[in-house]
C-alpha cells in the first residue's frame, strides 16, 4: 500500500486491473484481519451518495478478485468480507513494525529498511474513492514521521552531511512541514552555512504566515535564535571534523557510523586490516584514488572492523583537502584538533606548533590509537601529526599517493557487478532487476564511482515512476553528463574540479602544465593518452609533455594501463571534454603536423630516407622536433603504441574539416608500408585509407590498392581482387608510383591464387619501369617477389641471382626491414635447393641482423627458414628451439591484431608439425 496498490505471489504481480477492485482490497488491507461490512465498504467506495446496485457491484468485485488469488484470503463474513492475510505480507504493517523497533534500538539500518518499503504516492491508483482521501495521507504522515526520526537519528551521530541533500530535496517537495525544515537548517549550519539556515526559516515563515495565517512554532523560532547566538549547544560532538561554525572549536570524533551501503571492497579491507597489524612499531598507511571512488568509506569501515585492535579508541579528522565546501586544514589546526579529542584544552590560536607538538605527543603517550586522516591535500597537513607510539595506526585517504606513509594502497572505481548492486540498495532492487542491461550501462555511465551512483540512485528514487533507461539517456550525453550528476550540495563536477584546482594553484611548473593541458585532452578521442600526444597538442617538448601528464596522474585525474599509456577517469574524460577549447582547429591541426613529422622521423631511422617511396625528400614539417630513434626496434615499439592515438587524431581533424589531416593521411599510408607490412597493422592502415576515399577522391586508387594488401595479408583474395580491379578504374597513368605500388599488390594477390605466369609478368613490368622512376625500394621488392616466384615454381638459381640484385639495391638505400626480408627470402631460396648447410651457416649474420633491427615478424620467418634446415640435417632439438622461439613471434603479431597468423607461415612449415 506504499505506493500504487500491488499484489504479489511468488515474485510474480497479480493482475487486478480495475480501480475499483483495487479499493475493495484496499479497504480490507486498511482493517487486516478484521470482519468489514458491506456499508463500510460501500462508504470507503462512493461515500454518502452509493448507486443502488453497490452490494451487487462488491459481490461480483470480490468474486473476481478470488479468481485471481492463488490462496483462499478472502473470507465472507455475516455482515461482509475479512483479508486472512499475515500483518508480514502488508508493506504498512512491515514498515510499522520496523520503525517501532527503530525507534527503540536506535537503529539507523533497521529505519532504511522501514524506509526502502515506501515506493512513492500510496494506494494512486485506486481512483478517487473516499477511502483514498481518508487513508493516503495517513500513509504519508507515517512514512514522514519515521523518515524524520531516521533522519534526527543520524544527526544525533554527527551525520549532517550525509543527509543535507535529501533534506533539501523533501523541503521542497513538503514546504510547510516544520520538523523537515527544522532538521535542514541544523544541517545547513553544521556545515557552516549559517547564513543559508537563516533564509531556510525566512522562508517557512513567509508561507506560514501567508498561506496558513500563522507564525512558526515554538522549535523553529528557537532554533533561529540558537543560530543568531551561535549556540554551543547545536554542534554535537559528531561533527566528524567539519567546521562547527564561526568561532567554534573543530573536534574530531570516533569513525563515522557505517549508515550508508558498503558494497564489494571485500579484498581491499582484508588486505588493509593485514597491513595495519603491528604489535610494536606505528604503521601508517595511504589510501589514495580518484575523486568520488569511496576512500572515506574504505577508511572507516576498516576502522570500524578494526576499533577492537585498537583499545584507546579511534579518532577521525576531515583535514578538507579534497571535499567541496571545506577548507583544507594546516598542520597547527590538525594538531590542535587532536589535543582537544584526546582531552587537552582547546589551544591558543597564536599557540606555536612546537608546543601544540609537544602537549600531543604527551597525550598520545601509551595509547593504542587509530587515527584516520580523511581528506589530505598534501603530506605538510599531517605529517607532524602521525602517531608514533608503538600499537598505534594511522589511515591516510587522499587522492594523489602522498608520501607520508609506510605503504601505498590505490583504490580503483568499483567492480561492475558492485556498482549495479549498489544502485540496486540505493535506489531499489525491483527497479535493477527489471532493467538490468539499463542498470549496468548506467553503472558505466557514472564512472564506477560511488559518488556519482549514490546521487544518480537517490535521484532515481526519488522519482520512482522513470525507467531506468531514461537516466541512461541522459546521461548518454557526453557534454550534459556531469549536469545530471549534481543535486543541491552534492556535485560530482565539483569534487572532480577539486584537483584541476590544485594543479592551477600549485607552485610547480609541471602542475601547472598539467591544468594547461587538460582541457586539450578532450579534442580527440584516443585508444589511449601519450606523451607524444600532449606534445603534438601543445608543441611542447616530449619530456616536458610526459611530466604534465604525470602530475595529472599523481592527482589521480588519469592513470596508467601500461608502460607510457595513460587514461582519463571515465568522468574526468567528461570533464575534459567540458572544457575542450571550442576553437579546435589550431590544436589539432599542431598535432596533426607533429604527427606527419614524427612518422618521417621513423622512415629515417627504419630505412634511411624520410619516405619510403612516393614522397618527397622534403617536407614543412621536417624542421619540428618530435622524436628521434636510433634503431628500428625503437620504432616499431613507438608505432605499435602511437599509430592508434595518431590515426584518432586524424579522424577528430577529418571530422572538423581540417584539409592537412587529409593529406596527412596519405603521407602515413605511403611513408609506414615498412610497419604496416611488418606489424600487420591492418585496423590503422584500413582506418586512413578509408579516410582518403571518403575525403580524396583524387586518391581513391591509392587508398583502394592499400585496402587490397590489407585484405590479402588476411587471406581474403576474392575481396583483395575486387578492390585491386576498382582501383584499376581509377587509376591515373600519371601517378607513377601508385601505379607500380597497384602492379606489385597485384602480382602478390596472383601468387596467392596460384597464377604464377600472371604474377611473374607483373613484377617483370615493374623491373622494366622502376629504374628510371627513382622508386628503389619498390624496384627491389619486384626483384624479391620475382624470385619468390621463382622459388615456388623450383627456380632457386634465378631466384638467388635477384636476391642478390635486390640486396645490393636495399644495402645501398640503407632500407634496413628490406634487407631483413631479402635475407630471408635468400635462406629459403638455400633451403628449397636442399643445401641446407649453407642456410645453417648463413645464418648466425642473419639473426644478428634481425636482432639489430627489432622485427618480429621478420625474426619468424628466419627461426622457421632455420628449423626446416636443422630438422633436415638430423639436428631435432635445434630445430624444435628454433621452432618453439618462432611460434612465440607468431603468437605476438597475432595477439596484435586478434587473429591466427600461424597461416601467414604455412609455406615454410609443410615438413614441421
Amino acid at each position: 500500500m506504499l505506493g500504487p496498490l500491488e499484489v504479489w505471489h511468488d515474485d510474480d504481480p497479480l493482475p487486478i486491473s480495475a480501480p475499483m477492485q483495487r479499493a475493495l482490497l484496499a479497504s480490507l488491507l486498511s482493517r487486516l484481519g478484521n470482519a468489514v461490512s458491506l456499508d463500510t465498504i460501500v462508504a470507503d467506495l462512493w461515500g454518502d451518495v452509493p448507486p443502488k446496485t453497490a452490494v451487487t457491484t462488491i459481490r461480483n468485485y470480490v468474486r473476481r478478485l478470488r479468481a485471481v488469488f492463488p490462496e483462499q484470503v478472502l473470507q465472507s463474513t455475516t455482515a461482509g468480507y475479512r483479508l486472512t492475510a499475515s500483518p508480514q505480507q502488508v508493506d504498512v504493517h512491515r514498515f510499522n513494525e520496523l520503525v517501532t523497533e527503530a525507534r527503540r534500538r536506535g537503529s539507523v539500518e533497521l529505519y532504511d529498511r522501514a524506509l526502502a518499503l515506501w515506493r512513492g504516492e500510496p494506494l494512486m491508483n485506486i481512483g478517487d474513492v473516499p477511502l483514498r482521501a481518508v487513508q493516503a495521507p495517513l500513509l504519508e504522515e507515517s512514512y514522514l514521521a519515521g523518515l524524520e526520526r531516521a533522519i534526527e537519528l543520524r544527526l544525533s551521530r554527527g551525520q549532517h552531511m550525509e543527509v543535507l541533500a535529501g533534506l533539501v530535496e523533501l523541503n521542497s517537495r513538503y514546504p510547510l512541514r516544520e520538523r523537515l525544515c527544522h532538521q535542514l537548517m541544523i544541517a545547513l549550519y553544521r556545515s557552516g552555512r549559517a547564513a543559508e539556515a537563516l533564509s531556510r526559516y525566512r522562508q517557512i515563515r513567509g508561507r506560514l504566515v501567508t498561506e496558513v495565517g500563522m507564525e512558526p512554532g515554538p522549535d523553529l523560532r528557537r532554533l533561529e535564535t540558537a543560530i543568531l547566538r551561535e549556540d554551543a549547544q547545536l554542534i554535537t560532538a559528531g561533527t566528524m571534523g567539519h567546521d562547527g561554525g564561526p568561532g567554534r572549536a573543530l573536534t574530531p570524533a570516533g569513525p563515522p557510523p557505517l549508515c550508508a551501503p558498503f558494497l564489494g571492497r571485500e579484498d581491499e579491507v582484508a588486505e588493509l586490516k593485514e597491513r595495519l597489524r603491528t604489535d610494536d612499531a606505528p604503521v601508517h598507511c595511504t589510501v589514495y584514488g580518484p575523486g568520488g571512488c569511496g576512500k572515506s568509506a574504505l577508511a572507516v569501515r576498516v576502522g570500524h572492523e578494526l576499533s577492537a585492535r585498537y583499545p584507546d579508541g579511534t579518532l577521525y579528522v576531515d583535514v578538507g583537502g579534497s571535499t567541496p565546501g571545506v577548507p583544507a586544514r594546516s598542520a597547527a589546526d590538525v594538531v590542535a584538533m587532536l589535543i582537544h579529542a584526546l582531552g587537552g584544552i582547546e589551544p591558543r590560536p597564536d599557540q606555536d606548533i612546537t608546543e601544540l607538538l609537544r602537549a600531543y605527543r604527551v597525550r598520545l603517550r601509551g595509547r593504542r590509537m587509530l587515527i584516520i586522516f580523511d581528506n589530505v591535500a598534501g603530506a605538510d597537513q599531517i605529517r607532524v601529526a602521525l602517531p608514533d607510539e608503538p600499537g598505534c595506526a594511522a589511515i591516510i585517504t587522499s587522492r594523489a599517493p602522498i608520501s607520508c606513509g609506510d605503504f601505498l594502497f590505490h583504490l580503483d572505481p568499483l567492480r561492475p557487478a558492485d556498482a549495479v548492486e549498489l544502485l540496486g540498495r540505493m535506489g531499489g532492487t525491483r527497479m535493477v532487476a527489471a532493467e538490468p542491461e539499463a542498470a549496468a550501462a548506467l553503472a558505466e555511465l557514472c564512472g564506477r564511482l560511488p559518488l556519482a551512483l549514490r546521487l544518480i540512485a537517490t535521484r532515481a528514487a526519488l522519482r520512482p515512476h522513470w525507467p531506468l533507461a531514461t537516466w541512461v539517456r541522459l546521461l548518454d550525453d557526453e557534454l550534459a553528463r556531469l549536469d545530471q550528476l549534481r543535486h543541491e550540495d552534492v556535485d560530482v563536477r565539483a569534487s572532480l574540479l577539486i584537483g584541476l584546482d590544485g594543479l592551477r594553484t600549485s607552485g610547480d611548473d609541471a602542475d601547472q602544465d598539467a591544468a594547461a593541458l587538460f582541457p586539450l585532452l578532450g579534442l580527440p578521442n584516443p585508444p589511449h593518452i601519450t606523451a607524444a600526444l600532449a606534445a603534438a597538442l601543445t608543441g611542447w617538448p616530449v619530456t616536458r609533455a610526459n611530466r604534465a601528464l604525470e602530475s595529472l596522474l599523481n592527482v589521480q585525474m588519469a592513470f596508467s594501463p601500461g608502460p607510457e599509456r595513460y587514461l582519463l577517469y571515465d568522468l574526468v574524460s567528461v570533464l575534459a571534454k567540458e572544457r575542450a577549447p571550442h576553437r579546435r582547429a589550431e590544436p589539432l591541426a599542431r598535432a596533426v603536423d607533429w604527427y606527419v613529422a614524427a612518422i618521417r622521423a621513423c622512415s629515417l631511422t627504419a630505412i634511411g630516407a624520410r619516405t619510403d617511396y612516393g614522397l618527397p625528400q622534403e617536407h614543412p614539417t621536417d624542421a619540428m622536433a618530435t622524436v628521434r630513434f636510433d634503431r628500428y626496434g625503437q620504432v616499431q615499439s613507438w608505432l605499435d603504441r602511437e599509430l592508434p592515438v595518431m590515426v584518432e587524431v586524424l579522424r577528430q581533424a577529418v571530422a572538423g574539416g581540417l584539409r592537412t589531416a587529409v593529406d596527412a593521411a596519405r603521407i602515413a599510408l605511403q611513408t609506414l608500408p615498412f610497419y604496416f607490412n611488418s606489424a600487420l597493422s591492418w585496423t590503422q592502415r584500413t582506418a586512413l585509407a578509408d579516410m582518403l576515399l571518403d575525403h580524396d577522391p583524387d586518391h581513391a586508387a591509392f587508398a583502394r590498392t592499400h585496402l587490397a594488401i590489407v585484405e590479402g595479408q588476411r587471406g581474403n583474395i576474392p575481396l583483395a581482387q575486387r578492390l585491386l580491379d576498382q582501383a584499376n578504374e581509377q587509376l591515373d597513368s600519371r601517378d607513377v608510383y601508385t601505379s607500380l605500388l597497384f602492379s606489385s599488390t597485384q602480382g602478390i594477390v596472383l601468387v596467392y591464387r596460384g597464377d604464377m605466369a600472371g604474377a611473374r609478368e607483373r613484377f617483370e613490368h615493374i623491373l622494366r619501369t622502376a629504374p628510371g622512376t627513382g622508386h628503389c625500394s619498390l624496384h627491389a621488392m619486384a626483384l624479391c617477389n620475382l624470385a619468390d616466384v621463382h622459388l615456388r615454381t623450383g627456380r632457386c638459381r634465378e631466384a638467388l641471382a635477384l636476391l642478390d640484385q635486390a640486396l645490393t639495391i636495399n644495402r645501398a638505400a640503407g632500407h634496413q626491414l628490406n634487407v631483413a626480408i631479402n635475407l630471408n627470402t635468400m635462406l629459403q631460396a638455400y633451403s628449397a635447393s636442399g643445401d641446407h648447410d649453407e642456410v645453417i651457416r648463413r645464418a648466425p649474420e642473419v639473426r644478428a641482423h634481425h636482432d639489430r633491427l627489432g622485427d618480429v615478424h621478420q625474426r619468424a620467418e628466419h627461426l622457421l627458414t632455420v628449423a626446416n634446415s636443422l630438422r633436415a640435417v638430423g639436428d631435432t632439438a635445434a630445430a624444435e628451439s628454433h621452432l618453439a622461439g618462432a611460434r612465440d613471434c607468431i603468437s605476438a603479431i597475432s595477439h596484435r591484431e586478434k587473429v591466427h597468423a600461424n597461416t601467414l607461415f604455412d609455406h615454410l612449415l609443410t615438413d614441421i608439425p
